[in-house]
């Protein structure tokens, strides 16, 4: 029964731009909303934290992450855009800039940020820039959005080790 309504939830988001948040129906969006929902939470709760990605569909990406143990909750929405608040129809012209992502909440004392970047490695393409599998589209850019300068530094060392790896290709992973 549960998984029937998710669904019927899940058309009903996709079918109108609207997304489930904790704490209601809020537009599709970039940082507004997550910090309305994942942010929030994360503050509420002491000892969360908040890490986002972009590797795709957020649909993909946001069940890929609430696999990993010590996850609290995933939110997709839109980040790294131009326009305040789009709608699912403005990110899909590619002009507003937007990348398809998931907030991530996390327990850093079941999971590291770290542990999450290599679970971000192993399930996006890091060699195409607008594009991930069948995804094609600036929406759908792998990124990595760092909250803090421990992220960032974390964020920029991984990156680093998946370029040595694979030296003879590019990584373009923001």
């Amino acid at each position: 029964m549960h998984s029937h309504r998710w669904l019927l939830l899940s058309a009903l988001a996709l079918a109108t731009g609207y997304v489930w948040l904790s704490g209601g129906f809020v537009g599709i969006t970039g940082t507004h909303a997550w910090q309305a929902g994942a942010a929030v939470q994360a503050r509420q709760k002491p000892g969360l934290a908040v890490a986002t990605f972009a590797a795709g569909c957020f649909w993909c990406t946001e069940a890929d992450f609430d696999k990993v143990p010590g996850v609290v909750s995933t939110t997709s929405g839109y980040t790294g855009g131009k326009v305040a608040d789009p709608t699912y129809r403005q990110v899909t012209t590619g002009e507003t800039g937007h990348a398809e992502a998931v907030q991530v909440v996390f327990d850093p004392a079941v999971v590291t940020y770290e542990a999450l970047l290599d679970h971000f490695w192993r399930y996006v393409y890091p060699f195409a820039a607008h594009r991930q599998f069948c995804d094609v589209g600036n929406q759908y850019r792998p990124e990595i959005f760092f909250h803090s300068e421990a992220q960032r530094v974390a964020a920029d060392a991984s990156k680093a080790r998946i370029q040595k790896v694979f030296a003879g290709q590019p990584v373009v992973v923001a």
